[in-house]
């Protein structure tokens, strides 16, 4: 049995939870929170131990694995305590807020020999999983153009609201957009440049539209915001247009992923769903209302530490990256000038 420790019981967090929680081989059994109705909560729901504080958990529970689900200025301090302490790590997304802070997280792991795994979950998506795959294949032939978007509310009710502060969340392009633009990298490499036009408000850059400039690939393009009005609904999807077909998602929709082929009836194709339909169909209690991907993630990086091999799906030095390039994004925003990588 895998001992976890979960810092932070906000939404994410109580998604972490649940997910460990469908597992019978991840059991979480030390919660952390400084604020003292969120740990109650917490305590209730896991049946955990209690600690008041990161730091208290980080010293004194007995743990394999600690999972920081913090507001994402926090994220080198506790990741680097962890493995330290010489603990695996799941960190959430984004990995940091600057690539040195990222550097002295992947320092550590180094030093610990010890697992650190960010948690991108959109390379865990069964919807994003399939696009990779007929990409990778060639199912549709050549890719021409690939178009991505994640909009929704801005967000109100997080913590001391960490998220309307652009110093501790990096903007929602740094928050949400980076979902697209690693599943991007994920899927094509890095691109020669980005080239980004948004919208600029006391919360830095919350709304954006990136194209990631590849010279002999496809068009891609990506929107991410969130400075839209509560009422409205969280959305995230892709177009995908190929020689033979055009694949779509939109998670709005049902079903959420079709297949329009140049030979044939539009249908929605079979892809891989790695979770059985009870943790399919449970609740989050996030804007996304299905847990598969998140216990995807999760699972995948159990897997890894029982059989003692570094998660290779998302690695620390993609996630850094990753996080360059949504940088790039808001510097090509600010200057008006595409910005080469």
């Amino acid at each position: 049995m895998l001992r976890v420790g979960l810092i932070g019981w906000g939404v994410i967090g109580r998604v972490h939870g649940r997910a460990h929680k469908a597992m019978p081989d991840s059991k979480v059994v030390a919660v952390a929170d400084v604020e003292p109705d969120r740990l109650a909560d917490a305590v209730e729901v896991m049946a955990a131990e209690p600690y008041e504080s990161a730091d208290a958990l980080i010293e004194k529970a007995d743990v394999d694995l600690i999972d920081i689900c913090l507001p994402t200025y926090m994220h080198a301090e506790y990741a680097i305590k962890a493995l330290e302490r010489g603990r695996h790590v799941l960190c959430e997304k984004p990995m940091a807020l600057s690539a040195a802070e990222c550097d002295a997280m992947i320092a550590a792991e180094e030093r610990s020999g010890k697992m650190l795994m960010i948690a991108h979950c959109i390379r865990f998506w069964p919807q994003y999983h399939y696009l990779k795959t007929v990409y990778d294949e060639g199912t549709f032939g050549k890719l021409q153009l690939l178009s991505l978007s994640r909009v929704g509310a801005k967000t109100m009710g997080s913590w001391k609201d960490w998220q309307l502060s652009d110093e501790l969340s990096g903007s929602q392009t740094i928050d949400r957009h980076i979902h697209d633009t690693d599943f991007v990298l994920y899927m094509l490499g890095k691109p020669a440049a980005v080239s980004t036009i948004g919208h600029e408000d006391d919360a830095g850059y919350s709304h954006v539209s990136t194209h990631y400039i590849y010279p002999d690939g496809p068009a891609v393009f990506a929107e991410g915001g969130g400075n839209i009005a509560p009422g409205y609904k969280f959305g995230m999807g892709y177009r995908a247009v190929f020689d033979k077909a055009t694949v779509e998602f939109n998670s709005k929709e049902k079903p959420s992923l079709m297949v329009y082929p140049w030979d044939g009836e539009p249908y929605e194709p079979e892809y891989e769903v790695q979770y059985d339909a009870e943790v399919s169909t449970a609740v989050t209690g996030a804007n996304i209302s299905q847990l598969g991907a998140y216990w995807a993630e999760i699972r995948y990086l159990v897997d890894c530490i029982k059989e003692g091999k570094k998660p290779t799906v998302v690695t620390p030095e993609q996630a850094k990256f990753t996080l360059q390039v949504v940088r790039a994004e808001v510097a090509s925003a600010k200057s008006g000038q595409k910005v080469a990588l």
